[in-house]
C-alpha cells in the first residue's frame, strides 16, 4: 500500500523546502497517524499513483523557473483524486505551482498572480485563528490553548482568488485582514491552503504546526 500522505516539495533560488519538509512531514506524521512519501518528481500525481492516498501536500513552485509543468495526465490524476475525495494541502509558495494551468486555481482557492500577489518583508506578526469558521481553526485553536499565534515569516498579500473559500487564519495588515490560510471543498475533495513556512525558523512555529496539522488530518480525512 502507498503511504496515505503524498509530500512534493522542490527546492527553488528562494525556498529549500526539501529540507524543510522532513521535520514537517514527520510532526504531521506523528499527530495524524499517517504515513509520508516524499518525492520532487510529478509523475506520481498520475491517477494510477495516488490510488489508496488520502492527501496531497504541494510545497513547490516550479512557475516561478518556468520549467516543472505538470503534464496532461499529471493534470488529470490530481484533478480527478481531488474531485473524488482526496485531498489537498498547499503550503506557501505552492499557490503559485502550476499557474500555467487554470485548474490549479480551481483546486487550491487562489494563486499566486505575478504582478499583483505580494509579501511583506521578513519579520514578526502576529496570527489570528476564527475557530467558529471552520474546523479546521478550531483544531489548531485547542492544540495551541489559544485563538492566536506569533511568529516570524513572510506576510502573504493580495493573492489571486479564484474560487469561494472559507478564511481560517488571518494576519492584520494596515488594519485590514490578509488570510492567511483557508479551506475549500471540491465536490467531493477537500482542499486547505497555508501562506506560512518560507523557511526553517518559521516552520518551528508551534502555531504553523498546529494549522498545518490540522489542515492536513482534516484534508485528507484522518481526523480520527
Amino acid at each position: 500500500m502507498p503511504a496515505e500522505i503524498l509530500y512534493i516539495r522542490r527546492n527553488d533560488k528562494y525556498h529549500r523546502f526539501e529540507q524543510l519538509s522532513a521535520a514537517l512531514g514527520s510532526h504531521v506524521q506523528g499527530q495524524a497517524g499517517a504515513q509520508v512519501e516524499y518525492t520532487g518528481d510529478f509523475a506520481p500525481l498520475q491517477a494510477e499513483s495516488l490510488a489508496g492516498r488520502r492527501c496531497v501536500i504541494v510545497c513547490c513552485m516550479p512557475y516561478m523557473d518556468n520549467h516543472g509543468d505538470l503534464l496532461p495526465e499529471e493534470r488529470t490524476g490530481l484533478d480527478q483524486f481531488v474531485r473524488g475525495g482526496g485531498g489537498l494541502v498547499v503550503l506557501h509558495s505552492g499557490a503559485g505551482a502550476w499557474n500555467g494551468w487554470s485548474g490549479w486555481g480551481e483546486l487550491a482557492g487562489g494563486v499566486w498572480d505575478w504582478g499583483t500577489s505580494s509579501h511583506d518583508p521578513y519579520g514578526r506578526f502576529r496570527v489570528v485563528l476564527q475557530p467558529a469558521a471552520h474546523p479546521v481553526a478550531a483544531a489548531a485553536a485547542a492544540a495551541l490553548g489559544g485563538a492566536e499565534f506569533e511568529t516570524e515569516d513572510e506576510l502573504y498579500h493580495t493573492l489571486g482568488m479564484r474560487a469561494p473559500v472559507t478564511v481560517v487564519a488571518h494576519a492584520l495588515r494596515g488594519g485590514s485582514a490578509a488570510p492567511q490560510a483557508w479551506v475549500r471543498e471540491v465536490d467531493a475533495g477537500r482542499a486547505f491552503f497555508c501562506a506560512l513556512g518560507h523557511d526553517a525558523r518559521s516552520c518551528a512555529s508551534p502555531g504553523y504546526l498546529a494549522l498545518v496539522t490540522a489542515g492536513v488530518r482534516w484534508a485528507g480525512r484522518l481526523e480520527g
